[in-house]
C-alpha cells in the first residue's frame, strides 16, 4: 500500500548518510532539533546498501553461509577414506611405524553413533593423502572432530611434514598445537602455537578448528574462539612442492619417509577416533567456524521426495526457555519428535504416538536444559527430517 515513487534526491540540499545516529552530529540545528533524534545502542555489522530491489532468494542468500567456498579436501569417513570436495584428494588406510606398534586404522561409531562414520587410531595407523599443491595453500582453514584417548605421546592429528610446512596436534596437558613454518622476506620462521587454556578431556568429543593467514593464527572449541595469535607474521606458508611429503592423520609422517634426517622418535601418533576433517585454502570467518560445529539448519534423512509432512522452523529462534515447534502432516501416522544436543544425544522426545493429519503445535520448555545447539527431528513413515535451534541463557 506504498505508492510506486522513487525516493527523493537530496542533492541539491545533501546530508551526508550516518549510522548509529539519526543525522550527522554537526547538522543538529534549530531547525533539526537533536530532541527529534535517537541513537542506536548495540552493535551493527555487514551493512550493504543496494540501488534495486533485492528478490528473496537474493536476501536469503546474504544471510547463508557457503561452506563450499575454497574447501579443497573434505574427509566424512563414510565407510572410507575418500575426499568429498570432489577435488580427488582422497586417503589411503596405512599401516604405521613399527616403533609405534605398526596399527591400522579401521572404521568406527560417529558422534552420533553411526557405525563405520570415523576412524579409530592407534600405534601409529594413519590415512595418507597424496601431495598436491591445493593441499598446501598460503592460507589455511583446518577443521575436525577428534575423540582422543590419554597417552604419554605427540599426539599428532593432520601433519604435512611436521614443522617443515603445517600440522596439528595435542601437547603439555593436551592443549591443540598448531604450527605453520613460512617466509618472511629473507627470514624462515616456524609459527608454534597453542590454544593457551585448559587441556582436552580424554574420552570426549570435540569439535576443533584452527586457521592461519593474515597475520592472525586462531584457535577455534566447540565452534567457538579461545585464543587468536596475533603476533605472528603475514606471510604464506612455505611451498614444499619441491620435494614434496603426503599429508598424513594420525600420525606425523608417512611411515616410509622416516630416517635418519626424520627420526621416527621426534614424531608421534593419535590414539582415538577423528571424523569430518575439512581443508580450506583461506582464512574462515568466526561464524563459519560456528556453522562448521553445529552443522546445517536443515537436514532430509530420506532419499525420496517427502510428501507426508512439512516441518517448520521453531519460533521464536533463538530462544530463552521455551519454542513452538509446528508441523504439518499430510497423512494419519505413527510420529515421533525428538530434541538431541550437539553431540547427537537424545536430550527429549516431545511426541511418540500416532497422530491424525493436519496441522500441529507443540512448545519445548528447555527452562533445566544448558544454553548451546539443538536439533529436533521429527519422523513419520520412514521419513525423517532435522532442523536447528539455538537455546540462549
Amino acid at each position: 500500500n506504498v505508492p510506486d515513487a522513487p525516493i527523493i534526491n537530496i542533492s541539491n540540499n545533501p546530508v551526508n548518510l550516518t549510522i548509529g545516529q539519526d543525522l550527522p552530529t554537526d547538522v543538529y540545528s534549530d531547525d533539526n532539533p537533536v530532541e527529534w533524534g535517537g541513537f542506536f545502542k548495540g552493535k551493527i555489522d555487514d551493512i550493504r546498501i543496494y540501488n534495486r530491489v533485492l528478490s528473496d532468494d537474493e536476501v536469503t542468500a546474504l544471510h547463508n553461509i557457503n561452506l563450499n567456498d575454497g574447501l579443497v579436501a573434505d574427509y566424512p569417513f563414510n565407510g572410507n577414506a575418500d575426499d568429498a570436495s570432489g577435488n580427488g584428494n582422497d586417503g589411503t588406510v596405512s599401516i604405521g611405524h613399527t616403533y609405534f606398534g605398526a596399527g591400522t586404522p579401521v572404521l568406527t561409531t560417529d558422534r552420533f553413533g553411526n557405525e563405520n562414520s570415523a576412524y579409530y587410531f592407534d600405534k601409529g595407523g594413519n590415512i595418507e593423502i597424496p601431495y598436491s599443491t591445493i593441499l598446501n595453500p598460503p592460507s589455511i582453514s583446518l577443521s575436525w572432530w577428534i575423540y582422543m584417548e590419554e597417552q604419554e605421546n605427540n599426539d599428532y592429528m593432520i601433519s604435512m611434514d611436521r614443522w617443515n610446512c603445517y600440522k596439528v596436534n595435542l601437547q603439555d596437558i593436551n592443549r591443540v598445537f598448531f604450527t605453520t613454518k613460512v617466509i618472511d622476506g629473507t627470514d624462515t620462521i616456524i609459527n608454534d602455537k597453542d590454544h593457551d587454556g585448559d587441556g582436552l578431556l580424554a574420552e570426549q568429543w570435540y569439535h576443533l578448528a584452527v586457521s592461519y593467514g593474515g597475520g592472525h593464527m586462531k584457535f577455534y572449541i566447540d565452534g567457538t574462539l579461545v585464543k587468536d595469535w596475533d603476533n605472528v607474521p603475514d606471510a604464506p606458508i612455505i611451498n614444499i612442492s619441491n620435494n614434496p611429503v603426503n599429508l598424513t592423520i594420525g600420525q606425523d609422517l608417512p611411515t616410509d619417509v622416516y630416517s635418519d634426517d626424520n627420526p621416527v622418535e621426534w614424531g608421534g601418533f593419535f590414539k582415538g577416533k577423528i571424523d569430518d576433517i575439512k581443508i580450506y585454502n583461506r582464512v574462515l570467518s568466526d561464524d563459519e567456524i560456528f556453522e562448521l560445529y553445529t552443522g546445517p539448519n536443515s537436514i532430509e534423512e530420506s532419499n525420496t521426495l517427502n510428501k507426508n509432512f512439512k516441518l517448520f522452523q521453531n519460533h521464536p529462534n533463538p530462544f530463552n526457555s521455551s519454542t513452538t515447534i509446528e508441523f504439518t502432516l499430510i497423512n494419519n501416522g505413527f510420529t515421533t519428535l525428538k530434541i538431541y544436543n550437539i553431540l547427537g544425544e537424545e536430550v527429549s522426545t516431545l511426541i511418540s504416538n500416532k497422530l491424525s493429519k493436519g496441522n500441529h503445535k507443540v512448545i519445548w520448555d528447555a527452562g533445566n536444559m544448558k544454553a548451546g545447539v539443538y536439533f529436533y527431528r521429527l519422523s513419520i513413515d520412514g521419513y525423517a527430517q532435522t532442523k536447528k535451534l539455538y537455546l540462549l541463557k
